[in-house]
């Protein structure tokens, strides 16, 4: 889909070729730095000048801390467990909103009323109004959601999934039996 000439214009550019930025990822992982490089395909696609910025993955988290880029392309790994676990991309205290200056008190009012509420259906009309709100305000999208695949033989003893979050698997108690 390609941006309608009144979308560019009321960004304040004639044509899609005026709007240059440079793009900030990481090489260090492919499950993002991928996803990167077909952002900037489509970018062009549209007529867009970007230049993709492909850091190490430190320099990387440094760099979006500083806020020198005016985008970049990062990725999440969220325990989906509970509608609360958005909570640590968008509650102003939490992690990733004060790294690209987002905040918005009524939608940390809304995490903070629904942690609070243990009525299962009153959270989920609070939850309800977050993504209503969030829907309207949030400057990111998000472009890949994957599921973390998992593969074993049958000589892998006393492996378990934990479910939980991709950086959550433990091996303590795993050995091969061969």
């Amino acid at each position: 889909m390609t941006p309608s000439p009144a979308f560019i214009a009321e960004a304040g550019y004639a044509k899609p070729s005026d709007l240059k930025f440079q793009l900030l990822s990481t090489s260090t992982y492919t499950v993002i730095g991928l996803p990167a490089q077909a952002v900037q395909g489509q970018f062009k696609a549209f007529g867009m000048n970007v230049k993709l910025v492909l850091q190490e993955w430190l320099t990387f988290r440094q760099t979006v801390a500083a806020g020198t880029f005016p985008a970049n392309v990062w990725g999440s790994a969220p325990d989906f467990l509970d509608p609360d676990f958005i909570s640590n991309m968008l509650e102003s205290n939490r992690f990733f909103a004060p790294q690209i200056g987002f905040q918005d008190e009524q939608i940390d009012t809304l995490f903070a009323q629904g942690r609070a509420d243990p009525d299962a259906d009153k959270r989920k009309v609070i939850y309800k109004q977050i993504e209503e709100r969030v829907l309207d305000l949030v400057p990111w999208t998000y472009l890949v959601r994957r599921e973390q695949a998992e593969a074993a033989r049958s000589y892998v003893k006393g492996y378990e999934h934990i479910p939980v979050v991709w950086t959550s698997v433990t091996l303590r108690e795993t050995w091969l039996d061969k």
